[in-house]
């Protein structure tokens, strides 16, 4: 299985924007809290990382890791339009070694995990894992209350992943993923991480 995986469908964005998240259709239910600090409700290796924001000149390493680990990837230019978009583009680093990132996307109390992705020789390390709680703990001071997500129902080892850290299941978009024949479903999860549930989505 793939490591850790949420983003836009493949055929967008032809504008140059990863914008547009459409919430219809979903029903709600309660968030397991995590706050920072929080023992994991699970246990896994956290590999000594440095995480920083990505730039420009870093993209390339980037879409050459999602290059080999995803059969749909995106391409340099959504990369780049993420960034230019504003977007948080966040490395993972071993020494000098980027090994994983991840792409989000803020608004004022939520955040909209796009892509997170880890190197294939790093798979099983728990990168992918202690990328996903940087991420939690950089939003538990701030405003933001929930962590929203798609991923494909195909992707076992992500969602084993993300039901570890507590995401639950809001609804069901389908057709949303490219696909060897045709397209496939994404599961939209979300955790609150605030320890207060969603009642409702805009």
């Amino acid at each position: 299985s793939a490591p850790p995986r949420s983003a836009p469908p493949r055929s967008a964005p032809a504008s140059g924007l990863l914008l547009g998240r459409v919430f219809a259709e979903v029903r709600h239910d309660h968030f397991v809290e995590a706050r920072q600090g929080d023992q994991l409700p699970f246990e896994y290796v956290r590999p000594p990382l440095r995480f920083a924001k990505l730039e420009e000149s870093q993209l390339s390493q980037v879409a050459a890791i999602e290059s080999r680990v995803y059969a749909f990837p995106w391409s340099l230019g959504n990369f780049r339009d993420s960034l230019y978009s504003g977007y948080d583009c966040i490395g993972a680093w071993h020494g000098n070694e980027l090994i994983g990132y991840a792409v989000t996307m803020a608004t004022l109390e939520e955040i909209h995990l796009l892509n997170l992705a880890v190197r294939e020789d790093w798979h099983g390390n728990g990168v992918g894992a202690a990328i996903l709680q940087h991420l939690i703990d950089e939003a538990a001071p701030t405003k933001c209350e929930v962590i929203y997500l798609e991923v494909r129902p195909t992707n076992l080892a992500a969602l084993r992943l993300y039901e570890k850290f507590g995401f639950r299941q809001l609804g069901l978009r389908r057709d949303y993923y490219p696909a060897v024949t045709g397209r496939e479903d994404a599961l939209f999860l979300g955790l609150n991480i605030k320890a207060r549930s969603v009642d409702a989505v805009g």
